[in-house]
């Protein structure tokens, strides 16, 4: 340390400034003149964290599942969000990140529990986990955040830092360019009563393919028709199965008007849940994880 250094510890909040003074006093020896001399010097100080904490998500923050891409189009379609606490370029190790997931609801994040259903992101003592899953057959939109810390000792309850965090968008959706185009097979001529059968088939496709009858349990279909004779309210046909046939005149259809007929192909997203008496969802634990009873399926 130089002979004249002084060392100063600062008992005000560090992000506020100093400014010091020094007065020097010597004696000149080309005069013999006592000489004083004054100056000052301002000290900044800022705070910063020198392990560079940063939560980084592995994959994109908006994840697509169009079911009609998928190699395995059974089950739920589990998907995978996988974030990661460093610090600089480093990983934090498990034992000493703590995870924390919410879910966008109502507008507002609220914490992700054991009980929603289609999403796993808690071990067995109930713990949040790093990597979250959920079922895209079942969670067709959702808005996830993961916030993260690292700690020593033990686990805290909340997030230290609230500027570590990272948002997913998660959503289920057939591409936009997927179109239908319905073809008709019988009934080109109408009888006077009505009598004739009328049958039509419907074919689904996008700007790379058709796409044939394995994969109908993709897509719940519901045929729908409508007399022109005024005042005649649409109704449906039937619904399921890609292929129609009918004696319109069994439908209701007023004679000696024709009719159109149209369908409504919508994705199959996820299966309704089974409640008890009091409303609540029935489950079951199956390998430590719980398993809802659907009973069937949910259409978007």
């Amino acid at each position: 340390m130089p002979k004249y250094a002084l060392t100063i510890r600062k008992n005000i909040p560090p992000e506020k400034p100093v400014e010091y003074f020094g007065i020097a006093i010597f004696t000149d020896p080309r005069t013999n003149r006592e000489v004083r001399c004054e100056r000052s010097v301002k000290s900044y100080a800022h705070l910063y964290d020198n392990k560079a904490y940063s939560l980084r998500l592995k994959g994109d923050s908006v994840m697509v599942t169009d079911p009609l891409r998928l190699a395995d189009r059974s089950g739920y379609w589990d998907r995978e969000i996988e974030p990661q606490l460093y610090t600089g370029t480093e990983p934090v190790d498990d034992e000493h990140a703590a995870y924390f997931w919410d879910i966008l609801e109502d507008g507002a994040y609220r914490p992700v529990t054991p009980d929603d259903p289609g999403i796993v992101c808690h071990d067995g003592n109930g713990v949040y986990t790093r990597k979250l899953m959920y079922q895209a057959k079942y969670v067709t939109g959702a808005s996830f955040r993961c916030r993260a810390c690292e700690y020593a000792g033990s686990r805290p309850q909340a997030p230290t830092d609230g500027r570590l965090e990272v948002v997913i968008e998660v959503k289920t959706e057939m591409a936009a360019s997927l179109n239908c185009k319905i073809i008709q097979t019988k009934g080109f001529t109408l009888s006077d009563d009505m009598k004739q059968p009328s049958a039509y088939e419907i074919r689904i496709f996008d700007n790379r393919r058709e796409y044939g009858t394995e994969y109908d349990d993709l897509f719940r279909i519901t045929w729908k028709g409508q007399s022109a004779k005024p005042g005649e309210p649409e109704k449906v046909l039937a619904t399921g199965g890609r292929t129609l046939e009918f004696i319109p005149a069994d439908k209701g259809f007023p004679a000696k008007y024709i009719f159109h007929v149209r369908a409504e192909v919508g994705l199959l997203t996820g299966e309704s849940l089974m409640g008890d008496e009091e409303g609540a969802v029935i489950s079951s634990q199956i390998d430590g994880q719980t398993v809802f009873i659907a009973t069937g399926p949910v259409y978007e």
